[in-house]
């Protein structure tokens, strides 16, 4: 049976599940600002993070379009 490794990430409490998909989406913007690289930060690390932060972008988009298109379809 594989073990689970616990990742480290920047804000997150371990005990706060989002009850929601749009809560967790509305927590991984808070957690994943865009940024520049830091000066501690290797290229891969910047390259990594710059990924999340483009995933996070990307739900945040489909979210933002989904309400959208729940408001209008009560119009």
């Amino acid at each position: 049976m594989e073990e689970c490794v616990m990742l480290e990430s920047p804000g997150i409490a371990d005990e706060f599940i989002p009850e929601t998909a749009y809560e967790l989406i509305d927590l991984l913007v808070e957690v994943y600002p865009e940024r520049c690289i830091l000066p501690d930060q290797t290229i891969e690390e910047a390259h990594r993070y710059a990924g999340i932060v483009d995933l996070v972008t990307e739900l945040a988009a489909w979210k933002q379009n989904e309400l959208g298109l729940k408001a209008n379809s009560t119009d």
